[in-house]
């Protein structure tokens, strides 16, 4: 299952979503959308947003730390 979590290092919103990554065990990979000129085009072609913390699981995207809870909580 590829999981890619689109956010911002320190920010406390992607902070939260890195601790439930962790907490399930789940591999991911963190895309820093701010590290490039194109990042943030890259990250809305993608998910369909322009705001972190944006986390993707096989194509679908869970837009902020509420719907990547509520995405956890009916795990």
């Amino acid at each position: 299952m590829p999981v890619k979590l689109f956010g911002l290092s320190g920010h406390p919103h992607t902070q939260q979503v890195i601790l439930l990554l962790e907490q399930s065990d789940m591999d991911y990979e963190f895309i820093e959308p701010a590290t490039s000129l194109v990042g943030y085009q890259v990250m809305f072609a993608v998910t369909g947003s322009r705001n972190p913390p944006v986390l993707c699981i096989d194509g679908k995207a869970f837009r902020g730390v509420e719907a990547v809870q509520s995405f956890f909580a009916t795990r």
